[in-house]
């Protein structure tokens, strides 16, 4: 059991009890820090100081370090986010090229933080394959807020 959890300016200094529970019930924690749609740090009123989202991220480099198996996030991936929060470029992302979303309706979509849909509404009747292979015709997202892809993105 894997769980994803969001910390904000008032929970991130408290992963360490998150920690404790996942350690204690034996599942795993991604954590996700709240964030707008770019790595600008636009306004919104959970969002945190970069002095406090880097904490949190060291915090989380060292429970790596100390091999704590509860934390799901990569030490790859924390070393990635906080290159980025320290000098903001473009996310590489592999979304659309081996993974995808599946919406309710049968849209398919590159991630569920973009609304590019491929021509092909239902892939009941399109077929995966070639419905996966139509993601690649759209441009790369350029502002990936998911921890947790970038997690998957940094093991490929």
């Amino acid at each position: 059991t894997r769980a994803n959890c969001v910390f904000t300016k008032f929970t991130y200094n408290r992963l360490n009890e998150i920690l404790d529970i996942a350690n204690e019930k034996k599942f795993s924690v991604c954590f996700q820090p709240v964030w707008e749609k770019t790595l600008t740090y636009a306004e919104h009123y959970l969002q945190m100081e970069q002095v406090q989202i880097l904490a949190a991220i060291d915090f989380m480099i060292e429970q790596k370090k100390l091999k704590n198996k509860a934390l799901g996030n990569s030490l790859n991936s924390l070393l990635y986010w906080k290159d980025l929060i320290i000098n903001p470029q473009k996310v590489k992302c592999k979304a659309g090229q081996v993974f995808a979303r599946i919406e309710p309706n049968g849209d398919l979509r590159k991630c569920g933080r973009v609304e590019e849909k491929i021509p092909y509404r239902d892939i009941l009747v399109t077929g995966l394959e070639k419905s996966f292979a139509n993601l690649l015709n759209f441009e790369e997202c350029t502002s990936c807020q998911s921890w947790a892809s970038i997690n998957t993105n940094t093991l490929l």
